[in-house]
């Protein structure tokens, strides 16, 4: 069996779909090309997933291909979020999910092997940061659904921090 073409043939596959899928979409009105074009981003990262799929056995050693490939789909989501919505000043504090795209690579990279503690440190620390920046910026500048999930993330990380602390004292 020849891996190589199964993982190509499957690619060929998605993006022809992935193609098919925008050009009927065209003739909606509001749709195709100008909206859907974010959907190469999450084909790209698609690209990077496959192999682990395909190759399994040699997750270890692929394994890093899931940080790019995240960043790349977080990405492809956040872009499909501004086409659609037309929100484009979202950028003024959705650029901290960045951070956040890359400590989810992170995790996953982690939980496909090896598990080492310093990915999880890592993924911790940089999401933790990228999370804080997301609901700082995100009461400074956001509007809607941001200004209330902002605050929302400020508790969820504050509980995070004082049940460890809480969890050390036991210990």
């Amino acid at each position: 069996m020849n891996r190589g073409a199964i993982y190509v043939g499957l690619l060929l596959i998605l993006a022809g779909l992935f193609f098919l899928l925008v050009n009927l979409a065209c003739p909606a009105p509001g749709y195709g090309w100008s909206r859907l074009w974010p959907g190469i981003l999450g084909l790209a990262a698609v690209g990077f997933y496959l192999p682990l799929l395909v190759w399994w056995e040699q997750r270890r050693a692929l394994g890093g291909l899931v940080v790019p490939g995240t960043i790349l789909l977080v990405n492809a989501l956040l872009f499909l979020y501004n086409t659609l919505t037309s929100d484009w000043n979202a950028w003024a504090y959705l650029w901290t999910l960045e951070p956040v795209a890359l400590a989810l690579g992170l995790l996953l990279l982690w939980a496909i092997g090896p598990h080492h503690r310093s990915l999880l440190v890592a993924a911790a620390t940089i999401g933790g940061i990228g999370l804080f920046l997301f609901a700082m910026f995100g009461l400074l500048f956001g509007s809607g659904l941001a200004r209330l999930l902002a605050p929302i993330v400020l508790i969820a990380l504050g509980l995070v921090f004082l049940i460890r602390s809480i969890g050390h004292m036991r210990a």
